[in-house]
C-alpha cells in the first residue's frame, strides 16, 4: 500500500468522524481506544502518514456502521 492510498484513507477517516458529529480527532481517538489517547495515533492515520490497523477499523465500524471496504478502498 502507498502513501497515496494512506492519504484516501485518511479522507475517508476524517469524513466517517464529522459525519458522526465529532468536531475533534481526539474525541473520536478515545471512543475508538480502550485508553486514554491524546489523539496522536489516529492523527497520523486521519492525515494519511499511516494505515490504520484493521482492529481500529473494526472499532470504527461497529460504531459508525461504515464498512472495513469502505474505510480501506472507498467502496460502498
Amino acid at each position: 500500500m502507498k502513501k497515496a492510498e494512506f492519504s484516501d484513507i485518511g479522507k475517508r477517516l476524517e469524513k466517517i468522524r464529522k459525519v458522526m458529529g465529532y468536531n475533534t480527532r481526539v474525541a473520536f481517538a478515545r471512543d475508538i481506544y480502550d485508553y486514554e489517547d491524546k489523539g496522536n495515533r489516529y492523527w497520523n492515520w486521519e492525515s494519511g502518514g499511516a494505515r490504520i490497523p484493521v482492529e481500529y477499523a473494526l472499532r470504527i465500524k461497529r460504531l459508525s456502521g461504515y464498512g472495513l471496504d469502505y474505510i480501506y478502498d472507498g467502496d460502498k
